[in-house]
């Protein structure tokens, strides 16, 4: 699934699962790129595509044959591995943490960033403070650098051992999410799946931002240490949004969304408590336009931006707006599509800190006012494009998760209905992959765009 409307190089472009289209040329922006799609139904629709892009960000590669991570506090460097879906320990990378600037490639290599460095031994290696137990509270992030041990020696409750594990294989199975599908039914028998409903709210009432995803939202152990880290994104409202919203005002407004403005924060406040919750991130809004002179570029190719007033970069421009590099992580366009032609959502991958737009094109609520919770879920996934999960890496599939971690970013849900009445998960299922750590939390503690 894939959109190369912007960047300057040829790209892969894939359209979403969901529908059927045949092999055809994109052309947007002046840039052509092939466009391939595989047909296909998934079990539950996410519209998505994506688009990739390459030297735009300030990210560090980290890819090699180890993957070096921060383990969970109280674990080994064998559980940690484990833990993250990864191969063993490697005890000869370990063995070689035996100097400081060793030590601090390795940090940097897991993606890690040190508020402070010393040579603490508190007997379990190399590690970083990541708890509020350690100098009461005043070491959070500090990292250090003591005698090397073995991958079986186990960290405090207060740090996180610096490990370096073998590279993950593809999962083989659905034990895994049958086994959370289980897990979560145990402790939550009377939830309320959206997926049951068609995907929307079961009520025009206001929905808590728990109303989407599942009951039980497992963290990835040491994604952002310390305080929540925040990505705040410049926001165009483009036409075929400015018209849906004056004409379904008290919708937003039954949301506690009373002003145009106001209603481009809905994606956001549902899709940044699933982030918050599983990453320590959240996501919000710095600048939002309401723009009825950005139109849409679909009619042609079922793609929002494109060239000329369909830019939404361009139409930023001409009103004397650029985004802020430092204090903004990127550009996200909300529409809501056209009756005539399917319109895409997508982003690009790894695109955050750049000003290549995420673009949103689905309807916020059915007929009755009824909140469309399906697009919450295609917001979470583009960003996490943004944030470049699953490029070229061990255990995903064109870009997205693979079949047996049926979450919100995986290529192809139907074979999850198999085991699960529900379909997809609507979650980032972290228990039963290694990419969010590896990739999105790594590139988002590294992020020079995001605030803690």
């Amino acid at each position: 699934m894939v959109k190369s409307a912007i960047c300057s190089a040829a790209a892969l472009v894939a359209v979403d699962g969901f529908r059927v289209m045949k092999q055809t040329a994109v052309e947007a922006s002046g840039v052509k790129a092939e466009a391939a799609a595989r047909t296909g139904v998934l079990g539950n629709p996410v519209h998505h595509d994506y688009y990739n892009i390459s030297g735009i960000s300030d990210f560090p590669s980290i890819q090699s044959s180890i993957n070096w991570i921060i383990g969970a506090e109280g674990m080994s460097c064998n559980q940690a591995c484990w833990n993250a879906n990864l191969g063993s320990c490697s005890e000869s990378q370990l063995r070689g943490l035996t100097s400081s600037s060793a030590a601090a490639s390795a940090f940097r290599s897991a993606g890690v960033q040190c508020t402070s460095n010393n040579t603490w031994d508190y007997g379990y290696g190399v590690a970083q403070c990541t708890s509020l137990g350690c100098c009461g509270g005043n070491c959070v992030g500090s990292c250090s650098t003591a005698q090397t041990q073995g991958c079986g020696a186990t960290s405090s409750s207060a740090h996180g051992r610096l490990c370096p594990c073998g590279r993950p294989v593809a999962k083989r199975g659905f034990n895994c999410a049958v086994e959370n599908d289980q897990m979560q039914k145990s402790r939550h028998p009377k939830w309320r799946y959206v997926s049951r409903n068609g995907d929307h709210a079961y009520s025009s009432a206001r929905q808590p931002v728990t109303t989407a995803w599942e009951p039980i939202l497992e963290a990835v152990p040491q994604c952002i240490v310390g305080r929540r880290k925040e990505f705040k994104f410049l926001v165009g409202l483009d036409k075929t949004w400015v018209d849906y919203y004056n004409r379904n005002r008290q919708y937003f407004s039954n949301q506690g969304y009373n002003s145009i403005e106001a209603s481009a924060r809905m994606w956001f406040d549902h899709s940044s408590y699933l982030y918050e919750q599983q990453f320590n991130i959240r996501l919000s809004i710095s600048r939002v336009y309401a723009m009825p002179e950005l139109d849409t570029h679909c009619r042609a190719e079922g793609y929002a931006d494109g060239p000329g007033n369909t830019s939404i970069v361009g139409m930023l421009s001409r009103r004397g707006v650029s985004m802020r590099s430092i204090e903004e992580a990127g550009i996200v366009r909300l529409g809501v599509g056209i009756s005539e032609q399917y319109c895409h959502s997508y982003a690009g991958v790894g695109s955050l800190c750049s000003h290549y737009p995420t673009v949103m094109q689905a309807k916020p609520f059915n007929d009755r006012g009824h909140m469309n919770m399906q697009s919450a879920v295609t917001f979470a996934h583009e960003i996490a494009h943004a944030m470049d999960v699953c490029t070229d890496v061990v255990g995903c599939d064109n870009t997205h998760t693979q079949n047996e971690v049926p979450d919100i970013m995986v290529w192809n849900g139907m074979p999850i209905r198999d085991y699960r009445q529900e379909g997809m998960f609507y979650k980032f299922m972290s228990t039963c992959t290694h990419v969010y750590t590896t990739s999105l939390c790594k590139k988002a503690r590294m992020a020079s765009c995001g605030r803690q």
